[in-house]
């Protein structure tokens, strides 16, 4: 039987008792009314009769009182009891809510540490291109070094008489007037 079980039968238990005891106490008033009316009608036989049932009833009634002070301190230490188990149950919900919570932040750091080393990975690989495309622009540098080192020597004048050979005259002073018009 668990402790609900236990708890609603002492309910119950003192709930059934004390019925009986108003019940008792109903029927020793009841006898003591009829021992004083045979009494009052002269009937001594009649009296003791109900003297007699009155009597028992309130030795019964002692024993219904004890009964129904230990039903009353049961029921007492039961809800005690009962309002216990109540209080340990939140806490244990509350430290079970707190260890999951506690679970969550970890899963959480761990995901971030994940993510963190994949950014130094990245990291690292950015430094690898870094490191690349300084070889390639010095490969381009050295190339073009290169290029003009080898290219034909041309003057001024040859790259002058280029860019204007086929240019009349009146081209050169038309463009010329336009440059000074700007």
């Amino acid at each position: 039987m668990d402790n609900r079980q236990r708890f609603c039968l002492e309910i119950a238990t003192q709930d059934v008792k004390w019925p009986k005891y108003e019940e008792n106490e109903e029927e020793i008033h009841k006898y003591r009314n009829l021992a004083k009316k045979a009494v009052d009608a002269g009937n001594d036989g009649d009296a003791k009769v109900f003297i007699k049932k009155y009597m028992e009833l309130e030795e019964k009634r002692a024993s219904l009182e004890d009964n129904k002070k230990i039903a009353v301190e049961n029921t007492s230490q039961i809800r005690k009891m009962h309002d216990k188990l109540v209080e340990d149950i939140q806490t244990l919900e509350d430290r079970k809510a707190q260890i999951k919570s506690t679970m969550a932040v970890a899963k959480t750091t761990e995901r971030l540490n994940k993510i963190g080393d994949t950014l130094s990975k990245a990291s690292s690989v950015g430094a690898k291109f870094s490191s690349m495309e300084e070889k390639a622009n010095r490969m381009l540098g050295e190339a073009q070094a290169k290029a003009e080192l080898y290219a034909p020597v041309v003057s001024e004048a040859d790259s002058l008489a280029k860019k204007y050979m086929g240019a009349t005259a009146a081209d050169i002073e038309a463009e010329l007037s336009r440059l000074k018009n700007v």
